[in-house]
Order: C-alpha cells, then sequence, then structure tokens
C-alpha cells in the first residue's frame, strides 16, 4: 500500500523534531569531549573574577588571582543612602580574607563528580553558558565592628538613651538626655559587601536610613541614679582570694557601673548596675597568677611494684565567670567583700592512674651527663627535660619529641646557648636540649620501644660520650620519634641529680628482652670525623627475635662548624 504524500510528509517532520534535539545533544556532546582539554584541570568555561582556567594550572591560576585580588584591595566603594548622603570606603577597611585555595579547588571541581553523566551535563552548561565560581570571602568581626562604629557614623549613628556621666573631679553623677539617631541595615550591608567582593566589583552600595528613637526618655531616670550612688557610697568593697584579699579601686568601680535599659511590665526604665563584661575585663589580667598548677606522682620501682614516692597534688584555677557574678552580684546588693570562685584541677598522673592503666614496671633507663655545662645550658637543659615529666603515651602511639617540647623562645624562658646551625657553632635559644633528646632516646631503645625518627649530631659531642648513642633535635626537623610498641600505656619520667639526666620509662612488663651492640666506631679520623654503629635487638620472652634495628651515625669533623659566639655580627 503507497503512502500519500500527506503522510509522508507528516512522517518526516516527525523524524525531524525528534531527531534535531537529539543530533544536537549528540553534537554539543561530541562539541564538549572535543573541547574538554585532557590535560587541562578546569574544564573548558570556568571562570573566577574573569580569569579563565580552561588553560591555567592551580599555580599560575593562584598568581593571576592574587594580582587581581592585590589591586582591588587599594581600591574604593561608595555606600550611598536613599536620603542622599555618598560614603567612599576603602575594601581593606570591610576586613577581608580572601580564600584563594579553597576558591581555586571549587572551580577546577566544577564538572568532575563521580557520576559520567552529570560530569557532562556540567560540561556542556560551563561550555554554553560560562561557569563564574565567586572568590571565597570572609570579613574580619572586629575590623568590620571598627568599621561600623567610626567610619559609618555619618550614616549610622544609633540613638542614645537618656543616660549619666560620671565626673571625677565633682564626683557627681550628670545627666545626659536621650538622642534620636538614624541608622541603616548592617545585616544587609555586609550582605552586599560580600556579594560585590566575591566578584571583585566597586559597583555602589544603596542603602536605606531610617529614624531610630531611645528607648529611654525619662522613664525611671532617678532610680538609676538612686541605684548608682548607692553603689558608690555603701563601698570600699572587697574581693577575696584563697589567702589574698584586696580593695577595689574607686575608678575601677565607676567604671562598671552600666546605665542601661531594662523592661518593667510594657516600657522600658533607666537601670544602673555591674558590667559583668567590665567587671570580667579587670579579673582576666590576674587569671595567670591565680592558677596553681596540679603535681603528678613521681614513682619508683619497690619489690617489683611501681610506687609513687612522691604523691600527686591538685590544683586549682580561676573559675572567672563564677568569679564576675560573685562580684557583681554581692556590689549590687550592698555586700561589702566577695569572694572568687576557684575550680580544682586533677593531676594527669596519680597512683590510681598508673594502677588503673596497668603501669606496673620499669622498662628502661637513660642516662647522660652535662658535667661542665654553663650555667645557660643547664637552665635549658631543666626547663626542656620538664616538659616530658609525667608524658603518658597510649599503645600504638606515636611520640615526636618536637611536639611535645612546644615553643624554644625567650617568653617560654629559654636562655641562648651554642646549637649546631647552618655549619657554624651558635648561641640560640634553647641551646642543650639535645642532652634532653639523646637521653630520652636512650631510655626508649633500652626500653625496647621502636624508633621512627633519629638523626646524629653534624659531629661528635663530648657531652654524650663514645659517638653513636646521641639523637639530635631541632624544631621542626630533625625530630626524634619512637612508637609504643607495648601492650599498654607508657609513662615517662625525668630527674636531674648534680649533673646527671636521667629519663625512666613505666609500662607493661610483657617479658621483652632488649639486648644492646655497641655503639662501634670505626673509620676515625685525625680531624674528629668518625662513624659508629648501634644495633637494638628485641626479643620476647621466649627469646625470639620481635626485630633489631641498627643506628647508622656518621660525624664529620668539628673543624667544619667552627664556634661563632656573635652570629648577627
Amino acid at each position: 500500500m503507497l503512502l500519500s504524500n500527506y503522510t509522508m510528509s507528516r512522517n518526516m517532520r516527525r523524524f525531524i523534531s525528534i531527531s534535531l534535539p537529539v543530533l544536537f545533544m549528540g553534537a554539543i556532546f561530541f562539541l564538549i569531549i572535543g573541547f574538554v582539554n585532557k590535560d587541562a584541570k578546569a574544564i573548558r568555561g570556568v571562570s573566577v573574577v574573569g580569569i579563565n582556567l580552561y588553560e591555567l594550572n592551580t599555580q599560575k591560576a593562584q598568581e593571576l588571582l592574587e594580582v587581581k585580588i592585590e589591586n582591588y584591595k587599594n581600591s574604593n566603594m561608595s555606600l550611598v543612602t536613599d536620603t542622599g548622603i555618598e560614603l567612599k570606603a576603602n575594601t581593606k577597611n570591610f576586613g577581608p580574607t580572601f580564600d584563594i585555595k579553597t576558591t581555586l579547588e571549587n572551580a577546577y571541581a566544577v564538572g568532575k563528580n563521580k557520576n559520567y553523566v552529570l560530569n557532562k551535563l556540567y560540561q556542556a552548561r560551563a561550555f554554553m553558558f560560562g561557569v563564574k565560581v565567586p572568590i571565597k570571602i570572609e570579613l574580619d568581626g572586629t575590623i568590620f565592628s571598627h568599621f561600623v562604629s567610626n567610619t559609618l557614623e555619618p550614616i549610622h549613628n544609633p540613638a542614645k538613651n537618656a543616660s549619666f556621666i560620671y565626673d571625677f573631679d565633682t564626683q557627681v553623677f550628670n545627666f545626659s538626655p536621650a538622642q534620636e539617631g538614624f541608622v541603616i541595615n548592617i545585616n544587609e550591608l555586609q550582605n552586599k559587601i560580600l556579594y560585590r567582593m566575591n566578584i571583585l566589583s566597586n559597583e555602589d552600595i544603596k542603602l536605606k536610613q531610617t529614624i531610630d528613637k531611645p528607648l529611654i526618655e525619662n522613664q525611671g531616670v532617678p532610680q538609676a541614679l538612686a541605684q548608682a550612688q548607692a553603689i558608690v557610697e555603701n563601698g570600699p568593697y572587697i574581693i577575696k582570694a584563697k589567702s589574698d584579699e584586696w580593695e577595689i579601686e574607686y575608678e575601677d568601680l565607676i567604671n562598671w557601673i552600666d546605665f542601661r535599659p531594662a523592661k518593667n511590665d510594657n516600657e522600658y526604665i533607666l537601670t544602673a548596675t555591674i558590667s559583668r563584661a567590665r567587671v570580667q575585663n579587670y579579673l582576666t589580667p590576674f587569671v595567670a597568677g591565680l592558677r596553681s598548677a596540679p603535681v603528678n606522682a613521681e614513682f619508683k620501682l619497690e619489690k617489683d611494684r611501681v610506687v609513687a614516692f612522691n604523691l600527686a597534688t591538685p590544683g586549682y584555677e580561676l573559675n572567672i565567670e563564677e568569679s564576675t557574678n560573685q562580684i557583681a552580684n554581692a556590689i549590687e546588693s550592698s555586700q561589702k567583700q566577695s569572694s572568687l570562685v576557684f575550680v580544682e584541677t586533677s593531676p594527669q598522673i596519680t597512683q590510681v592512674t598508673v594502677d588503673n592503666l596497668g603501669i606496673n614496671a620499669l622498662l628502661g633507663r637513660g642516662e647522660s651527663s652535662f658535667a661542665g655545662s654553663p650555667n645557660s645550658r643547664k637552665h635549658n637543659i631543666a626547663l626542656g627535660a620538664s616538659q616530658y615529666q609525667g608524658l603518658l603515651i597510649k599503645p600504638g602511639e606515636e611520640f615526636s619529641f618536637n611536639k611535645s617540647l612546644g615553643e624554644v623562645t625567650a617568653t617560654e624562658g629559654y636562655l641562648p646557648e651554642l646549637v649546631i646551625k647552618n655549619n657554624q657553632t651558635v648561641p640560640e635559644y634553647g641551646g642543650g636540649l639535645c642532652q634532653v633528646s639523646t637521653t630520652l632516646f636512650r631510655a626508649a631503645v633500652y626500653s625496647g620501644l621502636e624508633i621512627t625518627k633519629r638523626s646524629n649530631h653534624s659531629y661528635p659531642v663530648v657531652y654524650y660520650g663514645t659517638p653513636g648513642f646521641d639523637a639530635t633535635i631541632y624544631p621542626p626537623s630533625p625530630d626524634l620519634a619512637f612508637k609504643n610498641n607495648t601492650p599498654g600505656y607508657i609513662l615517662i619520667q625525668q630527674k636531674i641529680e648534680g649533673s646527671k639526666l636521667t629519663f625512666e620509662i613505666y609500662g607493661q612488663n610483657d617479658g621483652r628482652q632488649v639486648e644492646i651492640v655497641g655503639p662501634v666506631t670505626y673509620d676515625q679520623k685525625s680531624d674528629g670525623s668518625v662513624k659508629a654503629t648501634l644495633q637494638q635487638i628485641v626479643k620476647n620472652k621466649d627469646g625470639n627475635v620481635l626485630f633489631e634495628k641498627t643506628f647508622y651515625s656518621n660525624y664529620k669533623s668539628p673543624k667544619l662548624y667552627p664556634i661563632n659566639r656573635n652570629p648577627l655580627e
């Protein structure tokens, strides 16, 4: 049967109407495949503030973006109110932090989902319409608040409630009448700033300005004045702290008085109270001096049992929030004395702790002598060693000497003393700490622990005896590290007797036996250079070798590291 021309035409139109979109999408698909650079890290069409990322690696993209951001930071933006006031502000005044790393990570991630089809759709969209990735940005709260308080005053000046201002010359509270103000929506301003900075735009920000009415005109004013006068007249006030006490200074008391609105039934009235925030600011500098650190118990081995020979002592510290409330409440209720509130702080290591953790044996001891050291070196050794007193390391945990040491600065109490640095022997804060790391290294080796990081000194150091049994450190690297490969927690203790430093490591006795061979020196030369080996062999209770390790040391001539006590001259 023959089809009519009309029927054929209709079928042809239907075929074309179905096929064209398919062919179009297929063409786009193959087009996208053709325009996705296999070597590029971003798909075609993705950009950040006009920077096309398709042909750029992250380093080049970062460089270009940094230049644009730096130029933008030095630009201005106009804030224009509906009342006709225009205020120019430098973008730096908003306190922006541009997160370039996250921005580029987001940009390069476009079209790289796990779903293949979604990837192609993203790639098609990016190719045809482009994808503009905004810069991730945050505004520093402190800087932005300062900007609002100072720079925005011509367009944002909130109403002032009726209040009182104290005159120290006449010792009188002078009345300050209410003032009407005008404000803008700060949240709206912040959002508009962020939106523009996301794309590095300097477009004017249009803002609506409204009248701000004070809450307090004269409601409760006489009563507030009476409250404030009563606070002053009922003084002086005493603060008690443990065995100490002192009187609150007159100027501090006046500064604490805060006139503020308080809701009474259906209206606001003025009240005079003690500002908790100002009292807390007053107490903050006292926190460190009113703290007593807890003291960990110290142990020794007695009749095959780990026992405390110095019992643990709890410490205490100031509870600043509770103390603030105690002081403020006392003054507001006309009490002349208030006591600071302290909370007890528990020591980390007690006899109970040791018993509960199953620490029952001395695993190993390391010793070294620092006889002949100058006083500054002795000081640094004692201070550094104290950082490891009572340190607990759980099973399987890797100990890092540098991480546990903390900052090595004058602020932390360290003194300048000789260290090996930049092919010289020069004074630096913390010189002598390698005595501590060397001694702890020896204790860890004798305890049968697995040493994971250890470096020898550049040249033989007289304090450490026969070369080969030392461990140098210099934060962050080189480091001394070892792993707790015992079945339970291990406890580190240190002590100094005369010029001898000792580290002891306590833990669970699993019957391991440790054999040390060396240190053995060889290839010693007349210039002082020498090589050495130290072998650690650890066996289980049945005498089978668990593991063994040889530490190789290569010491150069001390002549290559001349002493320079004035490295900056």
